[in-house]
Formats: C-alpha cells, structure tokens, sequence
C-alpha cells in the first residue's frame, strides 16, 4: 500500500503551466458566456445582434483590428451589455460562423485591459 503514494506520474514545470493555462481558457469561456447570457436576458438577442454588427464591420475592414477597436466604433449601434466580457461570447460566434478569423501569432496591446495583449483579427471568409 505505501508504494501507491509514490507511484504518482512527476508533475512537470511545463504540464503545471499547460494545467493553469488551460483552465484560465475554461474560467474565460465560462464568464464570456454567462455575460453574454446576461446581455441577452437585458436586451433580447443582444449577442446575435452584436455578431452580425461585428459581421459587418470586418466585411469593411482591409486589415487587421482588435475586437476591442470593433467595439468601439459599435458602441453607437448597440445598447451597451451589462458587463463587457459579453463581447468574448460574441467574438466565440462570430469566429464560429467564419465571420472574423483571428491572426496567427499576433496581438495588439488594449486599453480596456490596462496594455494587455488581445488578439488580433481580420474579415473571415462568410464575412
């Protein structure tokens, strides 16, 4: 019986960091989607609208953009959410339906997020 509590796999420096990054991705999933369920509760079909806002604007754009810089010429065209984080379920569609592609190994700094790197996107193909 004592040999089970060393039979245990070693834990790597690199699968405990695998380990954190994959379940911060699960905890940002989960709070995109329980703000957009949010934002949908406060203004029907607030994320469906959004995702086809985002749809047009990356059909005008020739280069590449942030979704918070997408946000901010949005801002005039849809009520605002009750929390922001809504924008991650709307970016979570609208790459799913080919509207936006995001740009392999590239980000821009957000003021939204105090100089943090986001993402950076372009026009997808059912854009």
């Amino acid at each position: 019986m004592q040999a089970d509590l060393f039979d245990r796999p070693a834990t790597t420096r690199a699968a405990a960091r695998q380990r954190a990054m994959d379940d911060a991705r699960a905890r940002g999933e989960d709070m995109a989607e329980r703000a957009g369920a949010a934002a949908d509760r406060a203004v029907e079909r607030w994320c469906a609208n959004a995702a086809e806002k985002l749809r047009t604007f990356a059909r005008a754009q020739g280069g590449v953009w942030t979704v918070e810089m997408a946000r901010s010429v949005l801002d005039s065209e849809l009520p605002r959410p009750p929390d922001l984080r809504a924008w991650g379920k709307v970016t979570t569609m609208a790459k799913a339906a080919g509207y936006i592609e995001q740009v392999p190994r590239m980000f821009f700094p957000a003021a939204s997020s105090n100089g943090a790197m986001k993402a950076v996107y372009r026009k997808g193909p059912k854009a």
